[in-house]
């Protein structure tokens, strides 16, 4: 593929993302088995319950790999099938786009769904081998102890356990391999229908400045020192006017002259309380005086 180009898309036009789970490690398969020689001591009963333990152990271990291959697999499946439909989408929305538009959406889509069918096609055999890997062992340790049962009953409850390994064994695998099958026949299919875009003749449209957007018309120097920035609007509007120096003097001096007026009109209305109170004949209390003998 040629160069990467991501700004001649907008950002709504970039392929979804098409990330690849592995499947989850398989789990250990724990069967307590009675020694080749506790086995021939052990009556018939307790060798019964035994095998019955195994077989839920070896139930409850396929239910267990099964089921989470199933979420892991089903997811797998589902984000395949979710990310085709949008591309069809997006693929759609570009319509006439200048070609370097083209070529990168390809270029990054192709990318995605190489990098997932190489995740899907290296999942099968590793887990396969686990699980085959798991059963041999449990088998290698149960065929002994058939042949050491004391009775029929006992023989046929443990040889019941190997058919149960030998069947999950089985489904597993069906399971897996048609789950992947259908994941990678689903991707072949894209990237045959989908080849790589070719890179446009020219030169490669260059890098817009900052944060301005694929294909956004450039403001001209012109509008520039006329518009004011975002941020010094925002600051403009938030910062309070100075107050010029006339308006100033004169509100002092307006407040000097009330603070008189009102200290002149206190003082007259003192003044005549006072003359009313003379002119009513203010009566003093007589002075007593002091008779000589």
């Amino acid at each position: 593929m040629g160069p990467d180009v991501p700004w001649t898309l907008t950002s709504d036009q970039h392929p979804w993302p098409l990330r690849y789970h592995a499947l989850a490690p398989v789990m250990s398969l724990f069967l307590d088995l009675p020694s080749p020689a506790d086995t021939k001591l052990e009556l018939p009963g307790i060798a019964a319950d035994q095998a019955e333990h195994a077989r839920v152990a070896v139930n409850q271990y396929f239910s267990n790999l099964l089921g989470s291959d199933n979420r892991t697999r089903g997811g797998q499946l589902d984000a395949l099938s979710t990310w085709l439909d949008r591309m069809g989408q997006q693929e759609m929305s570009l319509g006439s786009a200048d070609p370097w538009a083209h070529y990168e959406f390809s270029r990054e889509a192709l990318a995605q769904m190489t990098q997932f069918r190489s995740g899907v096609a290296s999942q099968t055999d590793p887990q396969s081998r686990q699980v085959l890997s798991e059963v041999r062992n449990a088998i290698a340790r149960i065929t002994p102890l058939v042949q050491l049962m004391p009775t029929y009953e006992t023989r046929l409850a443990w040889y019941n356990v190997l058919v149960q390994l030998k069947d999950g064994l089985a489904e597993y695998q069906s399971q897996a391999t048609e789950t992947d099958q259908k994941l990678l026949t689903a991707i072949d299919t894209y990237l045959a229908t989908h080849p790589a875009v070719p890179q446009p003749a020219g030169d490669i449209p260059p890098r817009p400045q900052g944060f301005a957007r694929a294909h956004a018309p450039a403001a001209s120097s012109g509008s520039q020192a006329q518009t004011p920035s975002a941020v010094s609007t925002l600051q403009d509007a938030h910062t309070p006017a100075a107050m010029p120096p006339e308006k100033k003097q004169g509100s002092s001096l307006i407040g000097s002259l009330l603070v008189a007026l009102f200290a002149v009109v206190t003082l007259g209305w003192v003044a005549m309380k006072i003359r009313g109170r003379n002119k009513g004949g203010l009566k003093l209390p007589a002075v007593a005086t002091k008779k000589t003998p």
